[in-house]
């Protein structure tokens, strides 16, 4: 009996959609396993698995021309972290704007987790920790200059690789238009 064939990740899709970075081999650039526990040590939950993977692969970096994505050591200084703990005065602020923002989270669930954000529009993308099992979140993105919030129900990497691949539906994602080339590093790589 022959074994079906195995369906590619949405991150393997993302890799040959914009090129294994060039540092991938080089021991510098490995995933920084410190930095990631240092993170989720101070946000009291795990980030989901393909997100970090996709982050340790390619952030920080500028994806589609402007939607800028960090990583939790990478850059200077490290602008995840700080984007995660300053974006609470910018959610609460959008609860008591916005009618379709998300309500805050349950007892025990950090708020919404800034992952992204995009230099045209200035929209932030968050993560929505429902529960304690991070490949259940939402991801949402909370449009600055539309006044509204988006919600996609789907993983990271599938969001990104729709994204990217213009194969979101506008039910998904009314979109940011995109310019070549899709990835672009924020830093110089050694």
């Amino acid at each position: 009996m022959d074994a079906a064939p195995e369906t590619p990740s949405h991150l393997d899709l993302l890799v040959e959609l914009l090129g294994d970075p060039p540092w991938r081999s080089q021991a510098d650039r490995a995933a920084d396993a410190g930095a990631w526990d240092r993170l989720e040590r101070h946000l009291g939950v795990a980030l989901p698995k393909d997100y970090k993977r996709f982050v340790d692969l390619y952030a920080p970096c500028a994806l589609g021309g402007y939607l800028g994505v960090p990583h939790p050591r990478r850059g200077k200084p490290p602008l995840l972290g700080d984007m995660i703990t300053g974006c609470v005065e910018v959610v609460r602020n959008a609860r008591e704007d916005l009618e379709d923002v998300p309500p805050a989270p349950p007892a025990g669930h950090p708020d919404l987790l800034a992952w992204g954000h995009h230099s045209w529009e200035g929209d932030l993308c968050f993560f929505a920790p429902e529960s304690s099992d991070p490949s259940t979140w939402t991801l949402g993105v909370l449009y600055r200059q539309q006044q509204g919030y988006f919600v996609y129900a789907g993983s990271f990497t599938a969001f990104i690789h729709g994204l990217l691949t213009e194969s979101l539906s506008p039910t998904d994602h009314p979109g940011w238009f995109t310019t070549d080339p899709l990835w672009v590093p924020d830093e110089p790589w050694r």
